[in-house]
């Protein structure tokens, strides 16, 4: 095959991806043999679903941004067995295409393993007519779902609730957390605060950096842990900046910011590297989701956010 043959062809793909802009779909993608069902790329161990609009709106209130995109607005809750069967049957019934740029998200499908949310789709129920686009988040594969079949398969599911929480007291919002996990009800945390408020009291972050050398990861965290060997503690990397002067990069600097979760008796006895920014004691601010019957027993642990 010629070049310019192998670019018209990449053209020619391209105009029949799943972003196509009329009104229905006329050619489906030719990505899988299309007298064989699509396999529907389902985790295995996922025992409930999820599905709420994509908050992609303006918000009633400012707290709404912190959840974004996950809307209150709606919530649909499938956990049973049959109805998890027809969402596969759905997806297996449809096209399947391969990277799609770009649709956009109207509604996201969480999936779950108890209280676990372990993979996101989202859904394009918009650009077309008589077809919705489920697709993975990084648009690495999608489906073309018949939106009667969609809109049917939303029918069967139960909706539920929430309730909101924020608060700086952490002994009670863990006592929620356990009820939580014994009662299956999975939590949304706000992008705002970090979810490791379950487990740590606060965080505080420290800079290395190097001139000349490169940064060895590896013996960072060794380091840290032969210092504290007992201790309760998680390391994140959050940032890393890299420059250099010269060709030979014998001049380089490289700078990394860690992120420490712990305590604060963890946080006054780490001297290990320098410079460390101040303590900040963690904050709890998170959507509790399912049944009113099963969140109005949390009320008598704790108050719900105030409106």
């Amino acid at each position: 095959m010629t070049r310019q043959a192998y670019i018209i062809l990449i053209l020619i793909s391209t105009l029949f991806g799943c972003n196509q802009k009329t009104e229905e779909i006329k050619v489906q993608p030719k990505v899988v043999n299309e007298k064989e069902n699509v396999k529907a790329e389902i985790p295995i161990k996922r025992n409930k679903i999820i599905i709420t609009h994509y908050d992609n709106y303006v918000p009633d209130s400012k707290s709404t941004l912190n959840y974004s995109p996950f809307s209150t607005d709606i919530i649909y809750e499938t956990s049973d067995t049959t109805i998890l069967n027809q969402f596969d049957k759905m997806l297996n019934d449809s096209f399947k295409t391969g990277y799609c740029c770009c649709p956009r998200p109207n509604f996201t499908i969480a999936f779950y393993d108890k209280t676990n949310n372990y993979e996101n789709y989202f859904v394009d129920t918009l650009e077309y007519r008589d077809t919705v686009i489920i697709y993975e988040v990084s648009f690495q594969f999608s489906y073309l779902v018949n939106k009667k079949k969609w809109s049917s398969f939303l029918t069967h599911m139960n909706t539920i609730s929430f309730n909101e929480y924020f608060t700086s007291d952490l002994k009670k919002a863990r006592i929620i957390y356990d009820y939580t996990l014994k009662n299956d009800l999975p939590i949304v945390t706000s992008n705002r605060v970090s979810k490791e408020w379950m487990l740590y009291d606060g965080d505080f972050k420290f800079k290395i950096s190097l001139v000349g050398e490169d940064v060895d990861l590896d013996k960072i965290y060794d380091n840290i842990k032969k210092a504290y060997p007992n201790d309760k503690y998680k390391i994140e990397q959050i940032s890393r900046y890299r420059n250099c002067g010269s060709s030979k990069k014998n001049d380089c600097y490289e700078e990394y910011v860690f992120q420490v979760f712990c305590s604060k008796d963890f946080y006054d006895r780490f001297n290990i590297y320098e410079p460390k920014s101040a303590y900040e004691d963690a904050l709890a601010e998170f959507y509790v989701i399912g049944s009113r019957a099963k969140l109005d027993k949390i009320d008598a642990i704790a108050e719900k956010e105030k409106e």
